[in-house]
């Protein structure tokens, strides 16, 4: 998907989006917590107002949740800004040319992904970052792509060896 956008101020042309994978656990999981903590409060009718109301909050809360986070896309700019945009907030990944590599994983540490078929990316600084694409394939590929260091073997990218010529293969 190319689009156009508007980042920090300055107009960049390109935007190569995608959108995130969301698994039907996930959905079925907020979802479900909703229902119940909605009907705990409707059961709950002998009980103060305000335990249930603090209840059916909740509920809506996690509905919301479940509602907004299949809206998150990631992107590359054409400055080669790797980029994640959702409801609950955008920002700068890193630049492609900062990571060190990015490898399919499972983890189920605390990610803005809701599925556990992930891409781990691991900067140069050590930090990592979990991030859950529809189209991993199409995703490795443009992040290379944008690359002038990496390259890709599979759903694995990493940086080329030393003294390896610039550019994509």
């Amino acid at each position: 998907v190319v689009s156009s956008c508007r980042r920090r101020g300055a107009c960049y042309r390109y935007w190569v989006e995608f959108i995130t994978k969301v698994d039907t656990w996930f959905l079925a999981a907020v979802y479900g917590s909703g229902v119940i903590m909605f009907a705990m409060a409707t059961l709950l009718r002998d009980r103060p107002m305000p335990i249930r109301m603090v209840l059916a909050l909740f509920a809506v809360a996690l509905v919301f949740v479940g509602a907004t986070v299949p809206l998150v896309t990631y992107g590359i700019e054409e400055d080669g800004h790797l980029e994640s945009r959702g409801i609950w907030g955008s920002g700068t990944i890193c630049h492609v040319d900062s990571i060190r590599s990015i490898t399919p994983s499972q983890e189920l540490r605390a990610s803005e992904a809701a599925s556990t078929d992930r891409l781990r990316i691991e900067r140069t600084d050590g930090s990592t970052v979990l991030v859950a694409v529809r189209d991993k394939k199409g995703f490795l590929d443009a992040v290379v792509k944008a690359s002038t260091v990496l390259h890709r073997d599979g759903l694995v990218v990493t940086r080329k060896p030393p003294g390896s010529a610039s550019g994509s293969p």
